[in-house]
């Protein structure tokens, strides 16, 4: 049993990323992040994958460092599809969060 332990406790759990588009329709240049709660830097973000599997909450901000104009997108029916930010700012910056909790 002790073996069993050591091998699963080894096994690393998988890591859950979100893609940002430069194009709402998810077209465009394109980065991948983890989804790990920290602020991450995105200029121009239009739209947005979260890998299938969990659910997430994103938190798209229009500043620097995850800083004003705040747009969220709970994500527990739409992960793995293209999720289009309609905003009328440019998004700077964004949160992903590890479960389905989203940034206050």
């Amino acid at each position: 049993m002790k073996f069993l332990y050591m091998l699963f406790a080894a096994i690393p759990a998988l890591a859950v990323n979100i893609t940002t588009f430069t194009v709402i329709g998810c077209g465009g240049t394109t980065h991948i992040f983890p989804c790990d709660g920290l602020c991450h830097a995105s200029s121009n973000m239009r739209a947005f994958k979260v890998d299938a599997g969990a659910e997430h909450c994103v938190t798209v901000y229009s500043g620097n460092a995850c800083q004003s104009g705040t747009l969220q997108f709970p994500t527990p029916n739409s992960e793995g599809e293209c999720e289009p930010i309609e905003a009328s700012q440019a998004t700077l910056s964004f949160l992903c969060s590890v479960d389905n909790t989203c940034a206050t």
